[in-house]
């Protein structure tokens, strides 16, 4: 199924926003993803089938009642496993799947609870 944006689009398709989700601890099964997107793009008012554009996405990450919101650090971290991401696509290796389902509301949660013992 294709959700959204993507590649070669000013958007960002569902697989783009379940890496950011990934990036902040937010697992699920590719059969639950679907629903989370839809759920995500109704409460933020995104057009489903086109995805957030650059906007609509920084103002989720921005947005403190949002399940995507994030502070500098988290954004610098997510942008380090990129790139280590990026490094190991490029010397062929693979990352071992995840297998844990983790509602996205509850880790966003627990990223504020480990905040605010900082």
């Amino acid at each position: 199924e294709n959700l959204g944006g993507g590649a070669g689009t000013d958007r960002l398709g569902a697989m783009e926003v379940r890496t950011f989700a990934e990036l902040l601890g937010f697992y699920c099964d590719d059969d639950e993803w679907p629903e989370e997107y839809r759920e995500v793009c109704e409460e933020e008012g995104w057009d489903e089938e086109a995805g957030p554009d650059l906007a609509q996405f920084t103002e989720f990450a921005n947005k403190a009642e949002s399940v995507g919101y994030s502070v500098d650090i988290e954004l610098q971290l997510a942008l380090e496993e990129l790139q280590k991401r990026a490094k190991a696509k490029r010397e062929d290796s693979q990352r071992a799947p995840r297998s844990v389902s983790v509602s996205w509301r509850s880790t966003r949660l627990t990223r504020q609870s480990l905040r605010k013992s900082q």
